[in-house]
């Protein structure tokens, strides 16, 4: 599976755990992740921060705001 190329847009659990389990077996997975501008968004991190880095293992991560930076988002997708 390492030429399968996964964008994640998913914020929840469902969408993180399973690009983790395809980053296990060799997919390459950018993870998009919002900004912390969202207040109480740096309180509520914080106290999860250990379920998002084990989500978030193996995975490249890309920090975009959307829909403002929706071109650089397409330009993912189209890589």
């Amino acid at each position: 599976m390492d030429d399968v190329r996964i964008v994640e847009f998913g914020c929840f659990y469902a969408a993180p755990l399973l690009t983790r389990f395809l980053a296990g077996f060799g997919c390459h997975v950018t993870s998009v992740i919002r900004p912390l501008t969202a207040r109480g968004a740096r309180a509520e991190r914080a106290r999860m921060e250990g379920a998002f880095d084990a989500l978030r293992a193996g995975k490249e991560r890309v920090e975009l705001a959307l829909p403002a930076d929706l071109e650089a988002a397409r330009a993912l997708v189209a890589e």
